[in-house]
């Protein structure tokens, strides 16, 4: 899909149809894939329809200003079966970069984000600039109530504790920046947080100095 500003530069944008699959004629199973702008290829899964895989703006001239590509993470809920089944996808890998105008290269940066089973974000490493070190990374912690509520399941997980670190989530010398506590429904502690009506009643936030 091509959109074109006012200014007359132009985004082109490529989405992920769900192509894959299906089945030919002689009954075997459909496979297609996809390739960005980094000539990286992926599977068209059907969970994927509508998903944007990769844009790129250009300019008047048709000088690439900018461009974006992205992973995505799928964990299914519901056996459908097949073409049928309840698919949660969230996206994994945000890459982007930019044309600088002083010098014509590109300066990048690309963010990963894990999700766990429930479609909640729990680590995100924000690799930033290549060659620069400015990495961060941010871990949350979620207060999960699964009791019956007025005899209906109350499933409520809400992020109650969130850290802060300069450096790779993978490195063992990531240094903690920051950490913030949310206490729902009259929790004192981390420990005692089980959210029923879910608000926050506490929160505090630490900081390195």
């Amino acid at each position: 899909v091509t959109t074109q500003h006012g200014c007359g530069a132009t985004t082109s944008t490529r989405y992920f149809r769900g192509m894959g699959g299906g089945h030919n004629a002689e009954g075997s199973t459909k496979t297609v894939n996809l390739t960005d702008f980094r000539d990286q290829t992926w599977q068209d899964y059907p969970s994927l329809a509508g998903q944007v895989l990769s844009t790129r703006t250009y300019d008047t001239d048709g000088t690439e200003l900018a461009s974006t590509a992205s992973q995505y993470w799928s964990n299914t809920t519901v056996d459908g079966p097949g073409f049928h089944n309840a698919v949660m996808v969230r996206e994994s890998n945000a890459y982007d970069r930019e044309r600088l105008v002083s010098t014509g290269t590109w300066r990048e940066h690309d963010v990963e984000t894990s999700w766990a089973q429930a479609g909640l974000p729990d680590e995100v490493a924000d690799h930033g600039e290549p060659g620069v070190a400015d990495n961060a990374c941010t871990n949350t912690d979620y207060a999960l109530n699964m009791d019956s509520v007025w005899g209906d399941w109350n499933y409520l997980e809400l992020a109650d504790e969130v850290f802060t670190y300069r450096g790779d989530c993978t490195s063992t010398t990531k240094f903690l920046t920051s950490r913030a506590q949310t206490f729902f429904d009259g929790a004192t502690s981390v420990g005692t947080n089980l959210p029923s009506d879910g608000n926050p009643t506490t929160t505090r936030t630490y900081r390195t100095e």
